[in-house]
């Protein structure tokens, strides 16, 4: 941490989560003193892509198919994307509690596509590289 020369502005450098609190700053003269009201500073792990983990990208029409998002990201929401927009979850499709894992069942030749998984925090947003299904049918 640095205050500038007349102590009006502190600069932390190389900011680490330790550094999040309550930071106050104070003036004063011979005759009285006043604190600012308190800022919190909330210094967050930043978010990192996600990655799709599934065993097989190409399967028999009416087979199972399990997409897990994998993120190292705490306090994160997850979202499914199928050929770029937002996934319509349909009566063949099931969430996991947390979004993590997307299940078809059965798989259908209308599932083929691309599937990416979006994570959130905040006001940040990260998404997956793409996964493209190739569901075959019989």
């Amino acid at each position: 941490m640095h205050l500038s020369q007349n102590n009006s502005t502190l600069q932390i450098y190389s900011v680490r989560i330790e550094d999040s609190g309550d930071y106050q700053c104070e003036v004063s003269n011979q005759v009285s003193s006043k604190r600012s009201d308190p800022i919190q500073l909330d210094i967050i792990h930043p978010v990192t892509p996600p990655s799709i983990q599934v065993t097989n990208t190409s399967v028999q029409d009416l087979m199972s198919i399990f997409l897990t998002c994998l993120s190292n990201g705490t306090g994160i929401s997850i979202h499914w994307l199928f050929n770029t927009q937002c996934l319509r979850i349909t009566n063949r499709m099931r969430l996991s509690l947390n979004n993590s894992t997307l299940q078809i069942d059965p798989a259908r030749s209308e599932d083929s596509g691309d599937y990416q998984c979006e994570v959130t925090k905040g006001f940040v947003n990260k998404r997956s590289d793409r996964i493209t299904l190739n569901i075959i049918g019989e």
